[in-house]
């Protein structure tokens, strides 16, 4: 008896909740700070399925050189994925990492890149040799800087919209400060069919 009391409770509460949620703005500002968003640079939908997942992960402590000068300089590689891209359409990465932060003015600052290595047979194959900046971009990101000092695990996801087929080398590319390390860290990358 008493669960089915508490069941018919939880009923109406989430109705209630529900309703509430779709009741809008409970503020006037509310509504006026969403339409005074900015606009996204990049939007889009995907309704394929994942064709394909890679993954690296690394243990080593890793400090870059100071500052990020070149995105194919191989030095500043934190870590890297080497997969065959067997579907059109686009593709995510998720970079996790500890980050070290701890002397004055240190800083990590974060970019993305896919470069197609190779047609791998595959019909509307990518262009050896084209590169493609991951989304936010162009230009890095900071991953940790001097305001959140010591240690601490970040998170960034990248996007490259509509990339072909074919095998493609996607690169967390890392500057700091010659100081500022990078602990233990994981990249994924989802493909996704058009």
């Amino acid at each position: 008896m008493k669960t089915t009391s508490l069941a018919a409770t939880l009923g109406v509460a989430s109705v209630l909740c529900a309703g509430s949620l779709a009741a809008g703005p409970s503020h006037p500002r509310d509504g006026a700070n969403q339409s005074n968003a900015a606009a996204p640079a990049l939007a889009g939908t995907n309704n394929g399925a994942a064709c394909k997942v890679s993954f690296a992960t690394s243990i080593s402590n890793f400090v870059p050189p100071d500052d990020l000068n070149s995105a194919s300089s191989a030095p500043y590689r934190a870590l890297a994925v080497a997969a065959v891209k067997p579907c059109m359409g686009n593709v995510i990465a998720f970079f996790t990492s500890e980050v070290n932060t701890s002397g004055a003015g240190d800083f990590i600052h974060v970019i993305a890149m896919a470069t197609c290595v190779a047609t791998a047979g595959l019909s509307n194959p990518c262009t050896v040799g084209q590169q493609v900046e991951g989304s936010p971009g162009p230009g890095h990101l900071y991953l940790q800087g001097n305001q959140l000092p010591g240690f601490a695990t970040n998170s960034v996801i990248f996007v490259f919209p509509n990339l072909n087929r074919g095998q493609w080398r996607f690169e967390i590319l890392v500057g700091g400060n010659s100081h500022a390390s990078l602990g233990y860290r994981t990249l994924v990358v989802e493909m996704f069919g058009a």
